[in-house]
């Protein structure tokens, strides 16, 4: 290859196909419309774009060259957003795509969890709290429930021995007017009977009176007196 020849690169980029593609795409439109409207002039704003797309291709060239897979985790980390620097370092580190550098392992603890990371741990944290505090209102509300439910339960039963007592209570009050009644009624019935018994006997008395009368009378007529 000549070293003097010029080289016209091309990108390619599906941002259907990934992320990284997306991030990348969104990132390239969002430079240049930012470029044509710093009101530079042309010539200023063609030097800036060859130099942006040098230092890229460069950038990612030496990385490729220092370590084909360091190159490809951090091409694809592009659609990770958002993600910092000390994120990256400690990722990469990880994957040990990155050497072990003395007195980093010492500053390690300290980029462990990022502003994000922190931020997603309290919403965690706080999801958390949340679900424990609905939690235990559920178990009140259904405990609740449950003695509301014998309460009512009770309360019922309650109202239906009343009802069985006040049955019985009626129940014993009609038979003890029947009792009454009965006794009355057998009274009544004892006194005609005694009656008639008391005249039956006056009329048997005379009955047998009536013949030693009738005697007398027949030996008067005769003259025996």
């Amino acid at each position: 290859m000549n070293p003097g020849k010029k080289l016209n690169l091309s990108l390619y980029l599906n941002p259907a196909h990934s992320a990284a593609d997306q991030r990348a795409a969104g990132a390239l439109q969002q430079w240049y419309l930012g470029l044509r409207q710093s009101g530079s002039e042309r010539d200023d704003v063609s030097m800036t774009m060859r130099t942006f797309h040098r230092s890229v291709y460069l950038a990612g060239l030496q990385l490729h060259l220092l370590s084909p897979r360091l190159c490809q985790h951090v091409a694809e980390s592009i659609g990770r957003e958002p993600l910092t620097l000390a994120e990256l370092t400690a990722e990469l580190l990880r994957c040990e795509l990155l050497p072990r550098v003395p007195g980093m392992e010492a500053e390690q603890p300290e980029a462990s969890f990022s502003p994000r990371q922190l931020e997603q741990i309290q919403l965690l944290l706080s999801h958390t709290r949340a679900s424990g505090e609905t939690e235990r209102e559920v178990a009140g509300e259904a405990q609740e429930a449950r003695l509301e439910s014998l309460l009512e339960a009770q309360q019922a039963e309650f109202a239906r021995l009343h009802g069985e007592l006040e049955r019985l209570r009626a129940l014993a009050e009609q038979q003890a007017l029947q009792l009454q009644q009965l006794r009355l009624s057998g009274r009544a019935v004892a006194t005609p009977v005694e009656s008639s018994r008391g005249s039956t006997t006056e009329e048997l008395s005379l009955a047998e009176m009536a013949p030693p009368t009738e005697k007398m009378q027949k030996v008067r007529q005769k003259g025996i007196f």
